[in-house]
């Protein structure tokens, strides 16, 4: 089973990663008054604007989306082959 380790490595990075910047940089949950929960919006607002222009420059590239196949297809030939060993036991 440890075929399927860099496949779900990668997922479960890709996921957290996914899930962490899609989130407010500073949660506002209303006790910072008026000034500061415009502080707060203007904070998150520039963060994303950033955020966007770092996106735009940064780039997986090939060589990740090569390495998410390759785990995948280890992972499935890994799963395949303890499927058949299985079965002949």
């Amino acid at each position: 089973m440890g075929c399927v380790a860099p496949f779900v490595l990668m997922a479960l990075v890709g996921a957290i990663l996914y899930h962490k910047l899609s989130q407010d940089l500073i949660a506002d949950d209303g006790s910072y008054g008026g000034t500061g929960s415009q502080i707060i919006h203007f904070a998150n607002s520039l963060a994303d604007k950033v955020g966007g222009v770092v996106t735009r420059q940064v780039h997986v590239g090939t060589g990740g989306y090569l390495a998410l196949v390759a785990t995948a297809v280890l992972a499935i030939k890994g799963l395949l082959g303890y499927q058949n060993s299985a079965n002949t036991v």
